[in-house]
């Protein structure tokens, strides 16, 4: 899933590939096996690893603050593509502001369906028909 397959069985990356800069990309990435897809880890541990690092990507966008352990809306419109910008609008539509926790629970659902097809439209991963990400 690195990049395309050679005529030789090996996998090699793309011209032009050098990271999208999302730390959620790059955990996706380190947490599945270039070839085959699968998780290196528990489906739970990628989720909530997924689900933090878009939080991270958040904050270091300065799209939102945790403050005593909540998640607040920063600044509207700093998240940098659509996912950011989905999960940021997320946070700024919940009233009260929730905790740290219940946002990982919450996003760790679906984060690695999310950042999967993130690569996918940045052109890291291939979906396969039949095959989960």
């Amino acid at each position: 899933m690195g990049g395309p397959v050679t005529g030789q069985g090996s996998a090699r990356p793309r011209p032009g590939l050098g990271g999208t800069g999302q730390a959620g990309d790059e955990l996706y990435l380190i947490a599945h096996h270039e070839l085959t897809g699968r998780a290196h880890l528990a489906r739970r541990a990628v989720g909530l690893g997924l689900a933090g690092a878009l939080l991270t990507e958040l904050i270091l966008a300065g799209a939102v603050t945790i403050d005593e352990g909540t998640v607040t809306r920063a600044v509207p419109g700093q998240a940098n593509d659509p996912l950011a910008a989905a999960v940021a609008g997320q946070v700024a539509a919940e009233t009260p502001p929730r905790p740290v926790g219940e946002w990982l629970a919450f996003l760790a659902r679906t984060a690695p369906a999310d950042v999967a097809a993130r690569l996918e439209r940045a052109g890291y991963l291939i979906l396969e028909p039949g095959r989960p990400w």
